[in-house]
Formats: structure tokens, sequence, C-alpha cells
């Protein structure tokens, strides 16, 4: 068996004992020790394999194998595209890696000189981003020494959350009202939207739509990573849209944005206020002019237009005729079916936004 092991290639003698060290006090050779009793007390034989987590992944696997679960893991549950632990999917990897088919995605990882420029897999996606581990060198393991970092299996919840929440784009009140069974699931909301919601398509806020950024975005759809997470960590440096009608290159260049903060989330804390526009086409100053009153206090501006310039002929500036417009591309405006209409895509501004966004 312990030859076997051996010849997987999932075994790190060097993670093992440096993990372990009363296996070394022992006098213990790494892969013997991990073998006759360290796999039975649920120590990890690399980073990413689990033995309690694939247990539970392998359907309990009942009844238990007469050999070692990392042999089993490797000869029977890597091909049926189970993961050996919470941070490692061999169906992703192989797939944006290319390994070979009879070859292992997990092997694969563990034996090259620059695994720290490849993702183990999209949950560990942020930890890339996030200091001390942005600044680790390609050969230096960075999803490791988070994972080493964070021994409790609690605390190493996916870094997504933090990133959203550290940012604050999150608006809870949002998702609670758009997602009455996130109390159900017994999560904060932030944590469920990052391990159910944005794989469902819901949205973080009012200003983020997941679906249309993922369309807009395909290679973040393609890496399978958290939409928002990307956007708070690379695409709003790039100048993409959380949503067409948030441009935050022109939004932190107006309003002096610091480096370091996000333009949505400022936004976002201060949307209220009205002193601040998402977009250059809404004359913020001449919509409060002309229609305050219908606003209100403490209200969104532009909230308000994105659904009034939809069912009525309500322009976001004096500078654009958006009736004429509805009527050029849009057509009549109906007035027997209101409800058919979608802001997001019907109000005059949004559609024009659409067409032209890349």
């Amino acid at each position: 068996m312990i030859d076997a092991a051996a010849a997987t290639g999932l075994f790190d003698a060097a993670y093992y004992t440096r993990t372990n060290a009363d296996v070394a006090a022992e006098g213990w050779p790494p892969l013997e020790h991990y073998i006759r009793v360290g796999e039975a007390e649920g120590r990890r034989p690399n980073p990413y394999f689990e033995p309690a987590h694939y247990w539970v992944g392998g359907a309990g696997l009942d009844p238990p194998p007469a050999f070692p679960l990392l042999l089993h893991y490797r000869w029977v549950g890597e091909a049926a595209g189970i993961s050996p632990g919470p941070f490692f999917d061999p169906v992703w990897y192989r797939t944006q890696y290319e390994v070979a088919e009879d070859a292992s995605p997990l092997a694969d990882y563990l034996a090259r000189p620059d695994r720290g420029a490849r993702l183990p897999s999209p949950a560990l996606y942020a930890v890339a981003w996030l200091m001390p581990y942005r600044a680790s060198p390609p050969e230096e393991d960075r999803f490791a020494r988070f994972l080493d970092d964070m021994p409790d299996a609690s605390a190493r919840h996916e870094p997504d959350a933090g990133v959203i929440a550290e940012a604050g784009a999150f608006d809870s009140n949002h998702y609670l009202i758009n997602g009455s069974d996130v109390h159900a699931a017994g999560l904060e909301p932030i944590q469920h939207f990052c391990a159910f919601g944005r794989r469902e398509g819901r949205s973080p806020n009012i200003y983020f739509d997941t679906r249309w950024y993922l369309r807009t975005n395909p290679y973040v759809a393609a890496l399978g990573i958290n939409p928002m997470v990307h956007y708070l960590l690379e695409g709003e440096r790039a100048g993409r849209r959380p949503v067409v009608y948030f441009d935050p290159v022109w939004y932190r260049g107006t309003y002096g944005v610091p480096d370091g903060k996000s333009a949505l989330a400022h936004f976002l804390a201060h949307r209220r206020s009205q002193r601040f526009s998402p977009i250059a086409e809404f004359d913020l100053d001449w919509y409060l002019r002309t229609y305050g009153e219908d606003v209100g206090r403490n209200r969104d501006p532009f909230a308000h237009f994105l659904m009034a310039g939809t069912y009525d002929d309500v322009r976001p500036s004096a500078a654009f005729d958006w009736p004429s417009y509805r009527r050029r591309t849009r057509g009549r405006r109906t007035r027997h079916f209101p409800w058919t209409l979608d802001p997001t895509v019907d109000n005059p501004l949004i559609h024009k936004l659409h067409a032209e966004y890349r």
C-alpha cells in the first residue's frame, strides 16, 4: 500500500512533515505514518486532500474501501469527479489546464514547480489578490499557505465573502427581500450569495447584475469564479461595469474616489444622499430640479428614474429627447400591459446603454 500511495504522486512528504511535528519526533517515515496511522486520524497527505471531506463527498463510501482513502480517490473518486477536499476541484482543474484523461489533476498540480501560478479551485480565486499571499513567488503555493493560516475548517470559508464584506458592496436588505429562502438556509446573506446565490444568478445589490456581468465578461463565467469578487478585484479597475447603468471609471474620476476604495461601494453608501450620479448620462441636478418633488427625500434619484422612465416619459437630462428615442427604437409605450416592461431593458436610456456597451 505504501508503494502504491507513493506512485500516485498525491503524498507531499515535506508538507506532511511540516504540519505534523510529532511524526518526525517519533522517527516515522512520513508516508508510512500516513498510511498506517495518519489517515485514520484525519491528517492530510497534502494541503488539498481532507479524509473526512472525501469520505462524505464519496457518499459515505459505504461499505468503506479495503484500502486507504487516498488510493480510493486516485483509483475511483477522481475519475468520478469527487473532490478530495473543499479547495480542489479535479473536474474544473482538468478543464482549465487541459490535463490528460489518464493523469491525476491533483498530482499534476502538486508536481508543478510553479503551482502558485495556477488555481486549485475557483473557490480560492480571491486568495491570489490578498496580501500577503499576492506577493508570493510562483514557486510558493500561496493557496496552501492560506489554508495553513486557517487551520480551523470553519474559518476557512471561501475567502470571497471576506472580500465582498470588506469592500462594503453587499446590500443584505436587498438580498433578503429578493430571497425569502435565505433565512431557511441558516447562512449569513453574504455567505449564502457566495455559496449558492451567485450560481443561481442572484444579485448582491441593485447596481450589480450577476447574470449580465457574466454575459458581458464570458471569461469570468468560463473560470467559474465569483463574479462580484472578480468585479471588486479586477473588473472595476479595468473599467468593466457591474450593471450597464453604473460607470466606475467616470464615477471615480468625477467624485474623486480614492484608490483602494470601490467606486461602486462608495455609490451604494451615498446613493440616497442625492449628491451622486451613477453615470454621466444622468444629470442629477437637473433631474432633482425637474422631478425632485416626486423623488422625495432620502431616496435614490436614479432608482426613481429607472422605474419612472420606463412607464412614463421621464427624462434623465434636458439634453436628450428620450420620448423620441423610445418611439424610434422601442415603439409606442404600452398603456394596457405596463407590468410586462422590464426597467433594466425597456427604460429608453437603459436600452441605449445596452446597445453601446461592449
